[in-house]
Order: structure tokens, then C-alpha cells, then sequence
């Protein structure tokens, strides 16, 4: 099943932990929503972030590090959630789930990662 059509699924508060700027993914979520990619890309919409698959590496994007023999993956993403305003020291386990718009992990971040003073 490709990642474009994988069926919506409820918010999930397991598989994915935001913890100093990394996104840490385990093999079971990028095997249904993010199979055989290499890279991935980031986008925030409100207080929303998607993890966009990026299908031809020659796109860019960001690197889907393999992580462990059982294929958990990391993508180290510090830089764009500073660039957007977003701490990146937090350790925490924010809801997800599928969006079919977007054909991409929406990722619900809490209010506490906005940077004080940030005009967000």
C-alpha cells in the first residue's frame, strides 16, 4: 500500500516522540504510512506539523535515518522548528494521525513549544 493511500487512522499518542529537535519514528508507523522512503519533508500549518513523504531523493527534503535493526527511524529536525518559532528542547509524545488531504503524518503540537515572545 503506498503512502498516498494509506487509510486514516484515530490520533495515535504512541509510535512517535518529538524529543530534542528529533522526530523519532518506529518501524511499524513508517511501514503503513512512510514505506521505502529515504527523506521526508516538514510543514506548519498552526500549531499542525506535517511529515510529507518525499518520493524522488533527488527532491530533497529531510533525511529518514534507520535508527535500529528493527527499522525505527529518526529525522532531525532542530533547525526548522527553530526557524519556525518552535522550541526544540522538549521530550514528549504529541497525538498524530494520517491526514488524506495532505497525504502526510499530522503531527498536533502543543501550545508549551512555542518559543516565548515568538509572534506565532
Amino acid at each position: 500500500m503506498s503512502s498516498a493511500s494509506a487509510p486514516p487512522a484515530p490520533d495515535q499518542a504512541s509510535g512517535l516522540v518529538l524529543r530534542s529537535g528529533s522526530l523519532y519514528l518506529d518501524a511499524a508507523l513508517c511501514e503503513r504510512y512512510l514505506p521505502g522512503l529515504e527523506s521526508v519533508g516538514l510543514l506548519l500549518e498552526g500549531n499542525t506539523l506535517f511529515v510529507l513523504p518525499v518520493h524522488d531523493p533527488a527532491a530533497g527534503g529531510l533525511l529518514l535515518k534507520v535508527r535500529n535493526r528493527a527499522g525505527d527511524r529518526v529525522v532531525h529536525g532542530s533547525e526548522f522548528l527553530r526557524d519556525h518559532g518552535l522550541r526544540d528542547d522538549c521530550d514528549l509524545e504529541p497525538e498524530w494521525q494520517w491526514s488524506g488531504a495532505k497525504h502526510a503524518l499530522a503531527i498536533t503540537l502543543p501550545p508549551e513549544l512555542v518559543t516565548p515572545g515568538d509572534p506565532r
